[in-house]
């Protein structure tokens, strides 16, 4: 049976543990395995850019965001990176040219400059759930959501002599498509961070 989508998930997972008893519990599992997958994978299908302005300082991360890559504000007509900060005592104070930002909570606060500029913000974003409509993520590497959701079941089942086997399967899994992204992405190149102003 191929894994496509959620309904041939569960039939997958139902198989691979050979119970017909967890109808009611296999969705849990599922949405463990996303948190799971979410937190480990970092690759260029999960990258978002977005357009935000900040107010009075502040802008809103969106609600499916994983990890931030890049602030930048837009700066006498041109793009600046804003450098991460862990924290600014006196954030409100202007301080020239926007320079940095800092995140509290589920909201980013610019550093320097007049506390109103346009925003864009590159991240990480949540796998859009597969309950919902398939994803990318099922449709083309479904070993993934199979391993992540057997070992989310691995506690509900006890002692059970798989779970080695479907931690192994699924460390291989994400470690093989970070490396695959990362070679599509960079190819054998070094990376580089360009921290200037683009035009």
């Amino acid at each position: 049976m191929a894994i496509s989508d959620n309904a041939t998930l569960v039939a997958a997972v139902k198989n691979w543990l050979a119970r017909a008893d967890l109808d009611s519990v296999i969705p849990d599992f599922i949405t463990l395995a996303e948190s799971r997958i979410n937190r480990d994978l970092k690759v260029r299908q999960m990258l978002t850019t977005i357009g935000l302005t900040a107010s009075s300082r502040e802008f809103t991360l969106p609600s499916d965001i994983v990890s931030i890559v890049r602030v930048s504000a837009r700066v006498s007509g041109r793009d600046k990176i804003l450098e991460p900060l862990a924290s600014v005592a006196n954030i409100n104070a202007t301080d020239g040219l926007a320079w940095g930002y800092v995140v509290e909570g589920s909201v980013g606060k610019v550093v320097g400059g007049t506390g109103s500029e346009d925003i864009t913000m590159s991240y990480y974003a949540k796998i859009p759930a597969v309950a919902t409509s398939a994803n990318w993520l099922i449709t083309n590497y479904p070993d993934v959501y199979l391993y992540a959701t057997l070992l989310e079941a691995s506690p509900y089942l006890g002692n059970d002599a798989r779970v080695g086997t479907w931690a192994q399967g699924y460390q291989s899994a994400i470690d093989s498509l970070n490396r695959m992204d990362s070679e599509a992405r960079f190819g054998g190149a070094p990376r580089a961070r360009l921290d200037f102003y683009a035009p």
